[in-house]
């Protein structure tokens, strides 16, 4: 990264003030996940409708840069109470518009949430197992 780079307000917002941050409990599905090119960490939580097909709650906690925390904070949001086949379709780009721009560099920290989380939930769509249930993943 630069030593010129500046994360916008946005970023700095969301990593002071993260939104749909903590342990949720209780969950239906539990995502373990780190990005395989640097040292930041999400663990997702989230909570369906009764049929399974509304994320009707969703959390995250975070160990990582500030962009990290930040796409976690628009993912989630993004997230929360749609379709399970709406969070699978989402475009990734849709974080970077959120934040304000990201260095191209950064994307792949921008994205690990979404990311993490529409793996998961395709995994869960195609295995239909038992809730709760613990997903871990690298990315």
């Amino acid at each position: 990264m630069s030593d010129d780079y500046i994360p916008s307000q946005i970023i700095l917002d969301y990593y002071s003030n993260p939104v749909n941050y903590g342990v949720l409990k209780p969950f239906d599905i539990k995502i373990e996940g780190n990005n395989s090119g640097c040292s930041d960490k999400v663990t997702i939580y989230v909570k369906f409708s009764k049929d399974k097909k509304i994320v009707k709650n969703i959390s995250f906690v975070h160990s990582g840069c500030v962009i990290s925390k930040a796409g976690g904070c628009i993912a989630t949001e993004l997230s929360l109470n749609k379709k399970i086949d709406e969070i699978i379709n989402l475009k990734p780009e849709s974080i970077i518009e959120n934040l304000d721009g990201v260095l191209q560099t950064r994307v792949r920290c921008a994205y690990l949430t979404l990311n993490l989380l529409k793996v998961a939930l395709k995994k869960f769509i195609s295995e239909q197992p038992k809730t709760p249930v613990i997903f871990s993943l690298t990315i």
